[in-house]
């Protein structure tokens, strides 16, 4: 195993990082109550990051994508659902009784 593998970071497993909840604690933490939230790069570089092998940042990287993948189709699908349950109430309430 490369020693600079230890010191390198993959794109997508950074920004799942960030995106996370541990992530966000870390920026939160760092920000100032300003009208527009900012922090600056020393601040940034006091963050711990759990850094581990390429192969696994990249493992981890992909299952939290898939995961996001798969809450996404099913928010679309409860969407579509929720859509078809107000037509159908919809329907009920102005009474297109097909035996009238």
């Amino acid at each position: 195993m490369n020693v600079n593998e230890f010191n390198y970071i993959l794109p997508n497993y950074c920004k799942e990082l960030i995106k996370s909840s541990i992530g966000q604690l870390s920026l939160n933490r760092l920000k100032r109550p300003v009208a527009r939230a900012n922090i600056n790069l020393e601040e940034i570089s006091t963050i711990k990051v759990v850094l581990p092998p390429l192969a696994k940042q990249q493992e981890i990287a992909n299952h939290i994508y898939a995961i996001r993948q798969q809450a996404k189709a099913l928010h679309e699908e409860g969407r579509i659902n929720l859509k078809k349950a107000q037509q159908e109430v919809e329907q009920m309430i102005i009474g297109t009784n097909k035996d009238t």
